[in-house]
């Protein structure tokens, strides 16, 4: 188990404090520096690891269904998800994967290659504004992606993604919910709401956006979705517990703004996340559940 003692402390500077005004980070800027320093770490991964993280993405697939027509992954990251449609359909998808940052595929580029896998369309955009016709898409998956947008782009993402696909096509979407159902789900949840205080302070907000099954259902049918799934998986399916590797990285960062404040603030949230790692320390912690979602657009527009 990650203990917090095996953590160096880092050389505070006593100039950094609160940002000044005018440097407050956020939003899409904020999410792409971000996801670009995680793609950035992975470009180097072992090929076997990546044929295990493909291997493991496949469940969606099997159990919620896919086609074989043309397919969209909005926010497709490292391609994860696009190179395990690859292998479930033998290749005979049309696949496609949007996204904004430019190391992440950068990685799902070179992933293909690794794996020998051709004939995938990657393409840098908004998923605001779809670079597609009208119902060019049988289905459009997207995963763990909808919480870091902005609230007042949700509404334009699922007009396009409505848009993009065909009359009967298939919108399946994970994404992480709360509250979470266990106490070890709710120690990493207090770890979070720590680091988002935190990240407040040194000038950045995170965009986060809470999906939880009531507002979920409500939120696809008043945008003309047709729902067929909605469900709760427990625990979140993503590697159970916490992979070590994770954990370490995700606390070295929060150290790491935390060393960031003013001294005064530094004591305080460091008791803070001393005394949750002691809780962790005794229970483990986990990521909150997965909240899944597979609707349809109509076939026809009533009126």
């Amino acid at each position: 188990m990650w203990q917090r003692g095996d953590m160096t402390e880092r050389a505070l500077n006593p100039q950094e404090g609160i940002p000044a005004s005018g440097s407050f980070k956020t939003g899409k800027g904020l999410v792409v520096d971000e996801f670009g320093r995680m793609a950035e770490r992975l470009l180097g991964e072992d090929p076997k690891e990546l044929r295990d993280k493909v291997e493991e993405r496949k469940w969606r697939f099997y159990r919620y269904g896919y086609v074989t027509g043309r397919i969209l992954d909005l926010g497709c990251g490292g391609g994860v998800d696009l190179l395990a449609l690859h292998g479930i359909t033998g290749g005979r998808a049309e696949l496609y994967g949007v996204d904004m940052t430019d190391k992440a595929l950068e990685l799902a580029k070179r992933r293909m290659e690794t794996l020998g896998v051709e004939g995938i369309r990657l393409l840098k955009g908004d998923i605001t504004s779809l670079p597609f016709e009208d119902g060019f898409f049988d289905m459009v998956t997207v995963a763990w992606v909808l919480h870091h947008v902005l609230e007042e782009e949700l509404d334009r993402i699922f007009a396009e993604i409505k848009r993009v696909l065909r009359p009967g096509g298939v919108f399946l979407m994970l994404e992480p919910c709360e509250p979470p159902f266990t106490e070890e789900q709710w120690l990493w949840l207090e770890l979070m709401s720590l680091q988002s205080k935190v990240e407040l302070l040194v000038g950045k907000a995170f965009p986060r956006i809470h999906f939880t099954p009531r507002f979920t259902r409500e939120y696809l049918r008043g945008k003309g979705f047709e729902l067929e799934v909605l469900e709760v998986i427990t625990p979140y399916l993503g590697g159970f517990p916490m992979r070590a590797e994770f954990f370490k990285r995700e606390l070295e960062e929060l150290e790491e703004l935390i060393s960031r404040l003013p001294e005064e603030l530094r004591g305080h949230f460091r008791r803070k996340l001393g005394f949750l790692l002691k809780k962790i320390d005794l229970m483990g912690a986990m990521k909150g559940s997965t909240l899944v979602a597979k609707a349809y657009k109509p076939e026809r527009v009533e009126g």
